[in-house]
């Protein structure tokens, strides 16, 4: 049987395109170019463009006219038409740790390893505290809306529902952004904390249990 490429190679002789052209277009038509921050020591600065400076980016969320990074435990705001950066909250993460260490290899977690904004207030995943934090777009303000997630990582949401994937019970939580209720869509699966890979594993250091990113569509989670 013909594998996809040779199809697409097959098709593109019979037709007379060049395969390898159109793929050399295609690349050279995607640019990367930085827009905010600079290689350097990891320390929280404002400025604009590469004078800005961020210490450790665990999560991002965009609405189009600015970007938000969690960097540390705050949240910094990138403006994208300027590459203006400044600081909305110094203290959006509790700063708590996740850690374990064994026979030489270790793990620490901590911070916001997941973000989304409904135009008001941005919600974030704090690892090292299991919740689910709210800031103040506005005001940069911040409160804990939900607690005892596990290692809540990532983190997507629609109207005022916020699903919380929590890596440490190996299930997809649901939280009311309204009244921070809690409650689990499925069965927990998971493993629990991190642990230390086994002899014969393919992997150095530790197994991070699932599931670790959210995305909605408006239907699915």
């Amino acid at each position: 049987m013909f594998s996809r490429w040779r199809l697409l190679f097959l098709a593109a002789f019979i037709l007379g395109i060049s395969p390898v052209g159109r793929a050399q277009e295609t690349v050279e038509a995607y640019k990367v170019s930085v827009l905010a921050g600079r290689s350097s020591l990891p320390v929280s600065r404002d400025g604009i463009g590469e004078q800005a400076s961020f210490e450790s980016i665990t999560a991002m969320w965009g609405d189009g006219a600015n970007l938000y990074v969690a960097d540390g435990i705050a949240i910094r705001r990138i403006e994208l038409n300027t590459s203006r950066v400044t600081t909305l909250s110094r203290t959006a993460a509790t700063g708590l740790h996740r850690s374990g260490r064994n026979s030489g290899f270790s793990y620490d977690y901590s911070g916001l390893y997941g973000l989304w904004g409904d135009g008001d207030s941005l919600y974030g995943t704090d690892i090292g505290d299991g919740s689910v934090r709210k800031i103040d777009l506005q005001t940069g303000g911040v409160q804990t809306l939900a607690k005892d997630l596990g290692l809540a990582w990532g983190l997507a949401g629609r109207e005022s529902n916020l699903y919380v994937a929590s890596a440490q019970s190996g299930s997809v939580i649901h939280v009311d952004s309204r009244t921070g209720y809690s409650s689990s869509l499925g069965a927990g699966t998971g493993s629990g904390t991190p642990y230390q890979c086994g002899l014969g594993s393919g992997c150095i250091g530790y197994f991070v249990p699932s599931p670790r990113n959210m995305w909605t569509d408006r239907i699915f989670t």
